[in-house]
């Protein structure tokens, strides 16, 4: 691999690092949905005219979404309400997928929350927003705009309590996965240190069984040099 070679693949590796960051990812989805939502309040024959308001409200609903890790009900809170004035601000008639803003914030929400908490917020959320519909937009409780939102935010919650829970599921396997291997290295250190106390052992038997031999050897040695030993005098 040449030089330039190795520089382009150090460059896509962190390119690709950088684009899976959650910081990179919450960016690209507010930038989507924030895209998507001005695109379709002004597509078509019938479009609505976004004005320095609608731009600005348009980008803060979906915007908010940079910051939904760390503040997940601040930007729920800031993402409900920006989408709702932007529906307001055309009457309802344009701009919908605004909508998948505080949508999203509310997955985020249930997903690290508790069950119950993501249950009652996501009820209060849809009863919030059907009440201001009702209220300000051309629409009824059991409108199909109100039963759209009830179902996608009821989807919300089910998917950020999935998500949590896959995340549960996923750390405990890998304390298990850590504990099992603790308890192979301490297996090991055992083994390796009952093997070093046999090696002891067998080395303290034949160095006192060749210490006895040599001592033997040397009393027989000084009993035959013995001067008072006839046998060996002669």
């Amino acid at each position: 691999m040449t030089l330039s070679d190795a520089v382009r693949a150090r460059a896509r590796a962190g390119v690709v690092a950088i684009a899976m960051t959650p910081l990179y990812m919450d960016v690209a989805v507010a930038a989507v949905i924030v895209t998507v939502t001005l695109v379709t309040t002004t597509a078509g024959p019938q479009g609505g005219r976004l004005d320095p308001l609608a731009l600005a409200v348009g980008t803060l609903a979906g915007g908010a979404l940079v910051a939904r890790r760390r503040f997940p009900f601040a930007t729920l809170m800031v993402s409900g309400i920006a989408a709702e004035a932007y529906l307001v601000h055309y009457h309802g008639h344009h701009g919908t997928l605004v909508l998948a803003a505080p949508l999203v914030a509310l997955c985020t929400l249930a997903e690290v929350s508790t069950r119950r908490r993501g249950l009652i917020v996501g009820c209060l959320v849809v009863l919030v927003f059907g009440a201001v519909h009702v209220w300000l937009l051309p629409t009824s409780w059991l409108g199909a705009d109100n039963l759209a939102l009830a179902a996608f935010g009821g989807l919300a919650v089910a998917a950020g309590t999935a998500s949590r829970h896959r995340r549960a599921y996923v750390a405990e396997v890998q304390a298990r996965a850590e504990q099992a291997e603790a308890e192979r290295e301490a297996e090991a250190n055992r083994r390796v240190t009952e093997e070093r106390l046999r090696i002891a052992r067998d080395l303290h038997d034949v160095i006192g069984h060749h210490l006895a031999l040599i001592h033997i050897q040397a009393r027989v040695a000084a009993h035959e040099i013995d001067p008072a030993n006839g046998a060996a005098a002669r």
